[in-house]
């Protein structure tokens, strides 16, 4: 994962960046939905039409669960 404020390479497990000291927990946040809404509109693309619409399902969930997540952060 990659920290927010300084760029720099970060273990996703940590909480705080080790070269910034800033706090990464709403980055956590934004990969873990990205990455459940993607695999989620992947699947829903999928069953709906084969490859081509799993792909932009991906795309679309993915975008979803980065919005969502920056919102309740707020």
């Amino acid at each position: 994962m990659r920290c927010s404020n300084c760029g720099k390479d970060i273990p996703f497990t940590g909480k705080v960046c080790p070269w910034c000291h800033t706090d990464k927990s709403g980055d956590q946040q934004k990969y873990a939905l990205g990455f459940v809404f993607g695999m989620g509109g992947g699947v829903l693309g999928w069953a709906i039409h084969g490859i081509g619409i799993a792909l932009i399902g991906v795309f679309v969930g993915t975008i979803f669960g980065f919005v969502a997540s920056s919102r309740t952060q707020s």
